[in-house]
């Protein structure tokens, strides 16, 4: 398999799997009710409006989100909204969301970058050690044979295992 053939394998399979996430969120947040709805229709039904008056202002509510029209052109509005970033304005502080979250990268990275540099480097410390052990057993203190190897999976006198014996 090419080089070319194996990135563009790849970037297919990324992208259907973008395409996969974006779809069921899509589909959560469509079979999900609306709370912002919810909470204006139960003050208004506090307060005792009508039932007349109550669709009209749903339906006002749907119209003006575009949620009154057909499924699927909601989903392809929404999957280019989200492809293009551009996603709306947030409900509580009426500011565009791409705003919001990025605000919130630097943050973010502050304590995730450090978390994963210290998993890689005690993912290749363990790694190493384990790689340096020829039986594959981590050494117990006081056990017998703590520093010699298993004879059946070294070569030489070094006690490297044959798969990686230096080469000379």
């Amino acid at each position: 398999m090419t080089l070319l053939r194996r990135l563009v394998q790849r970037l297919a399979l990324g992208l259907g799997a973008a395409w996969v996430v974006l779809t069921a969120v899509f589909g959560l947040f469509t079979l999900t009710e609306d709370w912002v709805l919810n909470q204006r229709l139960g003050a208004l039904k506090w307060a005792g409006t009508e039932e007349a008056a109550l669709d009209r202002v749903r339906n006002q509510y749907l119209a003006a989100r575009g949620l009154d029209r057909p499924l699927w052109v909601q989903y392809g509005d929404w999957l280019g909204n989200m492809v293009t970033l551009d996603w709306g304005t947030s409900f509580r502080v009426d500011e565009p969301v791409l705003g919001l979250v990025m605000g919130a990268v630097g943050r973010t990275a502050a304590y995730v970058l450090p978390a994963l540099a210290l998993a890689v480097a005690a993912g290749v410390a363990l790694g190493v050690a384990a790689a340096l052990r020829p039986d594959g057993r981590p050494r117990t203190w006081g056990s017998p044979g703590a520093t010699s190897s298993s004879p059946s999976r070294t070569s030489g006198s070094a006690g490297w295992p044959s798969r990686l014996r230096p080469a000379g």
